[in-house]
């Protein structure tokens, strides 16, 4: 793995080594083993750093590479205000998931952790990548989902590094940029 500067870059978490498993696994080095592989279908890598700066994507495609190299760039970072779609009201303590992309699955936050609104419903969803369709899914603080509230954050024209404010997004008008 390297930078978009073409450094090396070691210790990644690394999302899709497993089949139909969106979990992150730290990689202390820079080498990786994708388990369970089928060429006939393929599957989609994604990895970042640990501070979330740096992000990649890599179709894995056919018989698998002897040696892969995935250029990493700087993430996108979204921000927002969660307006809940029944009240009107910001969305205080809600939790946001994504486990679908335009190339598979994809956890946002960590695998103990999730992004969460502030008491003003005020949200930032950071590690996310240029190009990428994500469907973000809420839950309250009972982690319970109606689905009133998901929308779709549409990444395909942001740049690297990019910060996108949403502002205020609810289910009626899932904007999208």
């Amino acid at each position: 793995m390297e930078s978009s500067a073409g450094g090396a870059v070691t210790g990644l978490e690394i999302s899709g080594l497993v089949e139909k498993s969106d979990f992150w696994e730290l990689q202390p080095g820079n080498s990786f083993a994708v388990k369970s592989y089928d060429p006939a279908s393929g599957r989609s890598l994604f990895f970042r750093t640990r501070d979330l700066s740096l992000v990649g994507h890599y179709q894995l495609k056919g018989k698998a590479p002897d040696d892969m190299r995935v250029a990493l760039q700087p993430s996108v970072t979204v921000t927002g205000r969660l307006i809940e779609t029944e009240t009107g009201e910001p969305a205080a303590g809600y939790s946001f998931y994504c486990h679908d992309s335009s190339c598979e699955k994809f956890r946002i936050g960590g695998n103990s952790f999730s992004i969460e609104a502030n008491e003003e419903g005020r949200f930032e969803i950071p590690g996310m990548i240029a190009g990428l369709t994500y469907q973000i899914h809420t839950a309250n603080v009972q982690r319970f989902s109606s689905r009133k509230n998901n929308f779709t954050i549409d990444l395909t024209n942001a740049k690297p590094g990019s910060k996108v404010e949403l502002g205020d997004v609810n289910g009626k008008n899932a904007k999208q940029f």
